[in-house]
């Protein structure tokens, strides 16, 4: 470990990557660390979608929405093994709270905040293209619809794979090692963090960026000592199911309105999500069967079909590091990004979109090389992301073995989870955990008592999702 880095970041999400991959681009010694694995906080629990965010234009965010368009195209060109077009249908019901005039100028607007980084054509289809295109929609009172692209991608292993080429840029990353005191010296901060090996080291940076997602204001009181109040986050719930029966992805309507995805996915289906007020602690991201309940009626209002519960593999959440802000709802909140200085050697940066994170790691490499009194040159928007080199997922010990040594990969939890999509198959995993969890014990040395733990605690967490999965499905009154 690099103890006098240039740059501490704390955050291992995509933006904390990000940023150490624009820093080590331009020659600045850069360390992450992150508290758990990286993008186990936000990152790898998103709605799998790179998106100009249709959504926002109701809300008056062009500007937003053209950013995000750009560097959706830029995604596309520069990490296609992970990133891809993906074609959506918008139904227009007789009672929706939109009616089809507006949808209409919606997608016109989307058309032109995407000119020159169109990745699909947008446009208005007829009742009976949209269900040729998608055959489970549901025909009562459809009026009309609309067809558009946008991109999907793998968000954990983007992480990773940002992480990957940061890496051979000279980063360097400590995932599981949180920062656990900081204090503010003459020229810099001296951070004490503590490693998975349970020893504690001094770093002293020249620079600190807190890019911790929902936890950045968390580090904010530990870099400064005051209370800062910088967030307003909202927490975002997801449906896992088998596949829905077509390639198209969906845009749904919840019973209050709020506009939602189904995400076809090479064996399983993403449907989400909720925005509500973060009511918990924000290291609490359990599942209430309410918000289980409230995605399967959205399902079962837009497609004839009703979900079982075998149907339903899984159910995930994550939190939104939204600016505070004083939008009386959460889906008005805005979702543009900000950077706050804590001082000459210091600054968080929250808010914005997965999408933009390439944007908003730019901007803040900006800011800290003007702060290092360093120039910054050039732009990272065509620089491609290397592919990670995985052996096929039908390797599972040569697959394991190579996150542990090539991809940062210390806990069952990693590969399972987010290395791997074992998580989102109909048995969470389960015919294949013995082999993981044997080739992660064999390789890190674990004790068969550390093994066992990691797999009842696996199993523990799969059967606490599935309880409240049938409770959901019990609840759904659609």
């Amino acid at each position: 470990m690099n103890q006098s880095p240039d740059v501490l970041v704390i955050g291992g999400g995509i933006t904390g990557c990000g940023i150490a991959r624009e820093l080590a681009y331009r020659g600045v010694s850069v360390l992450v660390i992150d508290k758990g694995d990286l993008g186990s906080g936000t990152s790898s629990v998103s709605s799998k979608l790179v998106h100009g965010g249709i959504r926002y234009l109701e809300h008056g965010a062009f500007r937003l929405v053209a950013d995000a368009c750009r560097e959706r195209y830029w995604l596309t060109q520069t990490a296609p093994h992970l990133v891809r077009p993906q074609s959506f249908v918008l139904p227009v019901y007789q009672d929706d709270l939109r009616p089809k005039w507006m949808i209409r100028l919606g997608i016109m607007a989307y058309e032109w905040a995407s000119l020159g980084y169109r990745i699909g054509q947008n446009y208005m289809i007829s009742v009976a293209d949209a269900l040729r295109q998608v055959p489970l929609l549901n025909p009562t009172g459809l009026v009309g619809a609309a067809h558009y692209v946008d991109g999907i991608m793998d968000d954990a292993r983007l992480v990773i794979e940002v992480a990957m080429h940061a890496v051979t840029l000279g980063a360097e990353f400590y995932p599981y090692t949180p920062m656990i005191d900081c204090q503010r010296h003459t020229s810099g901060y001296r951070v004490t963090v503590k490693r998975l090996d349970e020893t504690v080291c001094e770093v002293t940076p020249r620079f600190v960026v807190n890019a911790s997602g929902p936890w950045v204001d968390g580090v904010a009181r530990q870099i400064t000592g005051e209370v800062s109040g910088l967030l307003r986050p909202t927490k975002g719930v997801h449906l896992v199911t088998r596949p829905l029966g077509t390639d198209t992805g969906l845009l749904m309507n919840g019973r209050d309105g709020r506009v939602m995805f189904m995400v076809p996915k090479p064996g399983y289906c993403v449907v989400g999500t909720t925005d509500t007020p973060v009511e918990t602690s924000i290291d609490d991201r359990s599942v209430t069967p309410r918000e289980v309940a409230y995605l399967i009626e959205a399902v079962h209002r837009t497609l004839s079909i009703r979900l079982d519960a075998c149907d339903i593999y899984g159910v995930f959440a994550g939190f939104r590091p939204l600016a505070q802000s004083s939008a009386t709802t959460p889906a008005a909140i805005s979702r543009d990004q900000s950077i706050v200085s804590h001082g000459p050697y210091a600054a968080s940066i929250f808010g914005g979109k997965y999408t933009t994170f390439r944007l908003m790691a730019e901007d803040m490499a900006k800011h800290v090389m003007g702060r290092l009194g360093r120039r910054f040159d050039g732009s990272t928007r065509n620089l491609l992301i290397p592919p990670s080199m995985a052996p096929s997922l039908t390797e599972w010990d040569a697959f394991t073995d190579y996150t542990i040594t090539h991809e940062f990969a210390t806990q069952l939890d990693d590969v399972m989870r987010r290395r791997s999509h074992l998580w989102f198959s109909p048995d969470n995993g389960n015919g294949v955990l013995p082999i993981v969890a044997d080739t992660m014990a064999g390789r890190l040395g674990w004790t068969a008592i550390e093994r066992d733990r990691q797999v009842s605690a696996y199993r523990l967490a799969q059967a606490k999702m599935q309880q409240v999965i049938g409770l959901g499905r019990a609840e759904a009154t659609v």
